[in-house]
């Protein structure tokens, strides 16, 4: 089952920083989203809603803990070594 933007904004919550609409003279308006990741700021924009901008975060953030987890793996592969 499809979820919410609410649940799946309560489960992204402690990297969201806002979201809004931004929109540009004779273009169409798109929803946007700003979060932070271990200290660093990210967006997601260009979004037809905020679901599918909130839809992004969490993808987004799933590819730096994967991202993260990865480098964490080869620096103790590393030290093995030594």
């Amino acid at each position: 089952m499809e979820q919410g933007l609410e649940e799946r904004m309560l489960r992204i919550k402690e990297y969201l920083v806002g979201i809004w609409l931004f929109r540009e003279p004779l273009r169409t308006p798109r929803w946007c989203a700003t979060f932070v990741y271990r200290g660093y700021y990210y967006d997601v924009s260009g979004k037809h809603s905020p679901l599918s901008a909130v839809k992004a975060v969490e993808q987004r953030v799933k590819d730096l803990e994967k991202a993260h987890a990865a480098q964490l793996r080869k620096m103790a592969a590393k030290k093995q070594r030594k």
